[in-house]
């Protein structure tokens, strides 16, 4: 299935009422350039794209359901084999609570569990909740979500502070039993919404559930290597196994139609001799449907366990994150697209550090693979990417193998330097490539004879570097959050950024990506430093400026690569800022160090004089008899403002639940005849 691409606008501005004339800037407008979410939605299961199968579960009717960790989705497949999303889109995140549930996203989902009135039951592990699919689609959190620290006294499910929920199974009690991987407890969730622990018994990073036909339950306690069986209250290791035969990592539990339990113990399996209750599988997760057959998943694939011993294949094409190569790049799968290079054709380099591919995206809008099959043999976790200038090759930053590689059309590849730990690369005009070296805290230059010299020393993990066209190097100095900027002459500027990752260079503006920071940072001469596109650019790892003036970047949240092209924004609108004396709640005047109060304050950033103020403080510097100028500004962009007087003092009383009353210091009330 073909997605829609969707178009999104950045705006630096938060947009309100009009009173106050701005004038217009320049935004971005960001469209898909490279990477899909193809699915395989509507067609046969064996041919989808899966990366990480947990939760199998099975409804009444025989449909099969299971969450796809790594891919952010809850998963069915019919009785005739064709498999279709209930909810996710592939990203991580938490938003769709009240409305249907495939437009909700989830992160990370583990345990499914299947009502008999047909509700889903899901384990929304990196949102730390439990979540819940009716039966007509509507998607609600029933636990997690809140800080009430759950124990043996029950708390309201829905306030509880939950650690990691991984697994799940409804229990004929009617309860919900949930295992909580990170806080070591089992919990049970009872019809009416209480939660509290199941067990006051010895847990380590317990797993996947199953329960036999009495109603006991078994847990697959990972952290001690055992299976343990919940009844009353009280854990007891499962019958029949001794210390010796401990499992490796048992994350799954299920029993067949004969009695025997069955085991997901991780990709080593341990031994059980014949005639054992007990059978281990290398898998992560192991599941019973209603007729006793046994499921398997492994990695990104789902498995049948026949009664004669063969393995058949029920879901899971393989290419999960990998796909798509020969084909269109906007339904190719990246899967942490971390470096971009554009040849002077225009076509680009995408580097992706987690599967350790190289790939290019044509201009004929096509996805290839770069060499004769995947390029993980010679490339490990590559960080930076950059295209000489003059002779079209493509200089590699091969992180994970600390070395910097060569790759020419006519005489293949070869390592130029090792480097400690490479990261981002750029060229000069005149074919001067520079080095970022984290583990070395240098920027090197190799000059166009093949010389290295020093940019810069004793810095703390520098990440990115740009080159200017008038020979200003920028590097972005991760550990010491700024950006330094050295002129041809050697003359140094610091520019605050947090963590930068990647630095791009439209003429005298400077955009950067930030670790752990949505969008794009700009820095431009005269103006404030504003952020653009973070709806957008979730988790960007790399931006670079093209020869059309436009910029490229990789997004390893949306797992996309996006064009951002230029445009002129709507002049943002300003509305009149209510400032009150925080003790009175009047309108002024106001002394300097004053607490104020902005009752209808839009969410932003406090300024005074254009200076950002901590809380809402007015500088105790400010001179009586001036006039102060109050704004709040998003992105560098005001969005609201206010001009006040400031006067030698303005007292006032904090009332709460009354008048509060002032005493003099002979005890007397303070009052106009009493002053």
């Amino acid at each position: 299935m073909r997605e829609r691409n969707v178009v999104h606008r950045s705006a630096a501005t938060t947009v309100l009422f009009v009173c106050l004339a701005a004038e217009a800037s320049t935004g971005f407008r960001a469209e898909p350039f490279a990477g899909g979410y193809y699915s395989g939605d509507g067609g046969p299961a064996t041919a989808a794209p899966l990366a990480s199968v947990q939760g199998i579960a099975f409804s009444p009717d025989g449909d099969l359901y299971f969450a796809d960790a790594a891919d952010h989705r809850l998963r069915r497949i019919d009785k005739k084999g064709t498999i279709t999303t209930i909810a996710g889109d592939g990203r991580p995140g938490f938003s769709g609570d009240g409305g249907p549930a495939q437009k909700a996203r989830v992160n990370a989902p583990y345990g499914v569990a299947l009502g008999a009135d047909g509700a889903v039951y899901f384990c929304d592990l990196g949102n730390a909740r439990v979540r819940r699919i009716d039966p007509s689609g509507i998607v609600e959190t029933i636990a997690g979500g809140g800080q009430a620290t759950p124990g043996v006294e029950p708390v309201l499910a829905i306030e509880a502070k939950l650690a990691g929920p991984r697994n799940v199974l409804l229990h004929p009690s009617g309860d919900l039993l949930v295992t909580d991987f990170y806080a070591h407890r089992v919990y049970r969730i009872s019809p009416t919404g209480w939660l509290a622990t199941a067990t006051d018994g010895e847990l380590k990073n317990p797993g996947g559930l199953t329960r036999d036909g009495a109603g006991a339950v078994f847990i697959a306690d990972s952290g001690s290597r055992r299976v343990l069986r919940l009844w009353g209250g009280v854990l007891t290791p499962l019958a029949g196994l001794s210390g010796a035969l401990a499992f490796k990592l048992p994350t799954g539990v299920a029993i067949d139609r004969d009695g025997r339990y069955h085991v997901a113990d991780g990709n080593d399996p341990a031994w059980f001799p014949a005639g054992s209750p007990v059978r281990a599988h290398a898998a992560q997760e192991v599941a019973a449907a209603p007729d006793g057959t046994i499921y398997l998943a492994r990695g990104g694939f789902l498995f049948r366990l026949d009664r004669d011993g063969i393995l058949r294949h029920v879901a899971g094409s393989g290419d999960w994150g990998v796909r798509g190569d020969g084909g269109p790049r906007l339904e190719a799968h990246l899967q942490a697209p971390a470096a971009l290079a554009a040849t002077a054709g225009g076509a680009v380099y995408i580097a992706d550090a987690q599967t350790s591919r190289l790939r290019l995206a044509g201009v004929d809008g096509t996805l290839s693979a770069i060499g004769a099959g995947p390029t993980e043999s010679w490339l490990s976790a590559p960080a930076g990417l950059a295209v000489h200038p003059l002779t079209g090759d493509l200089y590699i930053a091969d992180t994970g193998n600390n070395r910097i590689q060569i790759l020419q059309a006519d005489r293949g590849r070869r390592t130029l330097i090792a480097s400690a730990g490479p990261g981002k690369l750029a060229f000069d005009e005149s074919g001067g490539l520079y080095v970022t070296e984290a583990g070395a805290g240098r920027v090197l230059q190799q000059l166009p004879l093949g010389h290295w010299r020093v940019v810069a020393g004793g810095l703390d993990r520098p990440r990115a570097v740009a080159v200017a066209a008038n020979g200003a190097v920028y590097i972005g100095e991760a550990g010491a959050n700024r950006v330094q900027r050295i002129a041809r002459d050697g003359a140094r500027q610091s520019i605050p950024a947090r963590a930068p990752l990647a630095l791009a260079l439209l003429g005298d503006r400077l955009f950067i990506a930030e670790e752990g920071y949505p969008g794009l940072l700009e820095i431009a001469p005269g103006s404030a430093p504003r952020r653009h596109l973070a709806d957008v650019l979730e988790a960007p790892l790399d931006v670079i400026a093209m020869s059309d003036g436009t910029l490229l970047a990789a997004d390893a949240v949306s797992r996309r690569v996006w064009r951002l092209t230029p445009e002129v924004l709507p002049p943002p609108q300003v509305t009149r800022l209510r400032v009150l004396h925080a003790a009175t709640g009047e309108e002024g005047p106001f002394a300097p160090g004053q607490l104020v109060a902005l009752p209808d304050a839009p969410p932003g950033e406090f300024r005074v004089n254009g200076q950002p103020q901590p809380a809402s403080v007015l500088p105790g510097t400010l001179p009586p008899g001036s006039t102060a100028r109050i704004d709040v500004a998003v992105g560098g962009e005001v969005v609201a403002e206010a001009a006040v007087e400031i006067v030698e003092a303005a007292p006032g009383l904090f009332q709460e639940g009354g008048i509060l009353q002032a005493t003099n210091e002979d005890g007397t009330p303070n009052g106009p005849d009493q002053p």
